[in-house]
């Protein structure tokens, strides 16, 4: 069974630290039984932070399930740890999830019988539901990073003002 790291605070790469007021990291091994490790983190933590507000929640947990498993499928023996960051932002939630692996993600066009393939698009329509950003990222230390910056607070991810 793989064991990841206790959360601890991280500062981002590339990202002014003057915006964070609270972060978590963990480090993961890309292993199938990991995806759930970052989805209860993510859901533990936005409940440690307060932020109670269902459509944010659920769209961030979703989006670490969906990109972690997405590192853990395509990066095969070429990423030894998967690192996953949560953080709470003056401008918005941002979560982050990066590998070593040298190639880029690349959406797909997948038609309704396509049992795989959408992890990316349905991580981007979501975000775009709650008004935030998807970026997909060369690290500093290598390979790459999809992060996903949700507006916070926020009452609703369907209205058209985010409020």
């Amino acid at each position: 069974m793989a064991v990841s790291e206790t959360p601890r605070v991280k500062r981002p790469d590339g990202v002014g630290s003057s915006d964070l007021i609270h972060g978590v990291f963990w480090a993961l091994i890309p292993e199938p039984e990991q995806v759930k490790v970052a989805r209860d983190g993510v859901r533990e933590q936005l409940t440690a932070w307060g932020v109670d507000a269902t459509d944010v929640v659920q769209t961030l947990v979703l989006g670490a399930s969906e990109l972690v498993t997405n590192s853990v499928i395509h990066t095969g023996d070429c990423s030894s740890r998967i690192d996953v960051s949560l953080e709470l932002r003056r401008n918005g939630l941002r979560l982050a999830v990066g590998d070593r692996h040298g190639l880029m993600p690349r959406p797909v066009d997948a038609d309704e019988t396509a049992e795989n393939g959408r992890g990316l698009q349905l991580v981007r329509a979501l975000v775009d539901e709650c008004h935030g950003v998807t970026e997909i990222a060369w690290r500093n230390a290598g390979g790459k990073v999809v992060s996903m910056l949700l507006p916070w607070p926020t009452q609703d991810c369907t209205s058209p003002s985010g409020s």
